[in-house]
């Protein structure tokens, strides 16, 4: 582990700066299903709260449950496992119980702030002296001993502390902002989907009623021919499981990709076909229904089973169908159709089976033109997240750790 400590900067062990420590673990939290919300390790995430999954304690346990102090807005929660490492700030409003697996932090501030020191657990250089002081190999924790040894190195000048982390805030405010606006053009989406892929709105030149079929009915469903494990590749022609297609409707990057030899592939394409062009594969294990629309440039080969091959008729337009898909009343066709052993199957026959609204294909291309126009800001929105997230974990390393300085006559727009 490098340490980085410049000569006006400073190491100190954590136990040093601060001025207490609250932590309730080794007690049984008192839930109840109303009352005081209660944090725990999977409410905190990378320098905020994530309330999506709400617990809350016996308001009248409260105060016993809290006996070892109340965190105040200027603490630093922190998780010691699962996840390790995670921080954020205590909420400035409202009255909150953490819960075990979190503690609270509060820095002296005679040395360090405390906006420094969150960002510095959020680091990539704190995190991984975090790592240095954990416990345990696929589930890691860290004991409040060994936190309070972790090494912190921070600018001895807090002035210099505010700017570092007067910069880190400036791209955390730009990030919600993009964060805010994706979320606002996804229920616009959402609502969109609603309407028209129900045929509750009608687009303009359009009448007369949908059809309600069976998708077997109008499209040809079927997989592909098995692949052995020995068969496959660390090059070649990409082999798509479940993950991969899981990757591409997301549109994320491939961990672990897998291929099959050139020759595997020209001898299953000439004997048994391969997606053409607006053709879907669609999950059928695990995380089933999601989808991918083949394109014209694709060359590759996928898992029997765990992906289903529609072959798309030409009365029915591919991105139409792939959008509907994403419906609440697809899903819940997919679900009901599934076999859920120990993960749930999405078969063929289930696929034959799921009914979808059949409009036109003129007023199927016109729908799937306009959701397709809200995909397209979406993710580009995304992309321009994924910088400003590249950028703040670039700034995050090296400020926190003093590779880039901050000059003094340092002004941030807000």
């Amino acid at each position: 582990m490098t340490n980085p400590i410049l000569a006006d900067w400073k190491q100190e062990k954590l136990k040093n700066l601060l001025e207490k420590i609250i932590d309730n673990r080794g007690k049984s939290v008192p839930k109840a299903d109303s009352g005081i919300p209660l944090i725990t390790a999977r409410n905190i995430r990378e320098g905020y709260l994530d309330f999506s999954n709400q617990e809350f304690i016996d308001e009248l346990k409260y105060e016993d449950w809290m006996v070892r102090g109340i965190p105040e807005p200027t603490d630093i929660l922190f998780t010691t496992e699962a996840p390790l490492g995670m921080a954020c700030k205590f909420p400035a409003k409202g009255q909150y119980a953490i819960g075990q697996r979190t503690i609270a932090l509060r820095a002296k501030d005679k040395e360090i702030t405390s906006d420094f020191l969150l960002y510095f657990f959020l680091s990539p250089y704190g995190q991984s002296v975090i790592d240095f002081r954990s416990t345990g190999s696929t589930a890691k924790g860290i004991k409040v001993k060994e936190l309070k040894e972790l090494d912190i190195v921070f600018p001895i000048d807090k002035d210099e502390q505010h700017r570092i982390v007067a910069v880190l805030e400036a791209w955390d405010k730009a990030l919600g902002k993009l964060i805010r606006k994706i979320e606002l053009k996804k229920n616009i989406k959402k609502g969109l989907m609603q309407q028209l892929l129900t045929g509750k709105r009608r687009l303009k030149g359009f009448s007369g009623e949908w059809k309600t079929v069976k998708l077997g009915d109008v499209c040809e469903i079927c997989s592909s021919k098995r692949v052995l494990k020995k068969d496959w590749k660390s090059e070649g022609v990409p082999f798509y499981r479940t993950r991969e297609i899981i990757n591409l409707s997301n549109n994320d990057e491939f961990k672990s990709p897998i291929y099959i030899s050139d020759e595997l592939y020209i001898k299953l394409k000439e004997k048994y076909g391969i997606p053409k062009a607006g053709d879907i594969l669609v999950t059928g294990v695990g995380s089933i229904g999601k989808t991918y629309i083949t394109k014209n440039t694709d060359k590759f080969y996928f898992k029997d089973g765990n992906v289903l091959w529609i072959k798309v008729s030409n009365n029915i337009n591919s991105n139409y169908l792939n959008q509907l898909f994403k419906t609440r009343f697809i899903k819940k066709q997919l679900f009901d159709n599934a076999s859920i052993t120990t993960v749930a199957t999405f078969t063929i026959e289930g696929a034959r089976k799921t009914y979808i609204k059949n409009p036109c294909f003129q007023e199927q291309t016109a729908i799937a033109k306009i959701l397709a126009t809200a995909d397209d800001e979406i993710t580009a929105l995304g992309k321009k997240k994924q910088i400003l997230e590249n950028q703040k974990k670039y700034l995050l390393n090296n400020l926190i750790t003093g590779q880039i300085r901050t000059p003094e006559n340092l002004t941030i727009s807000k």
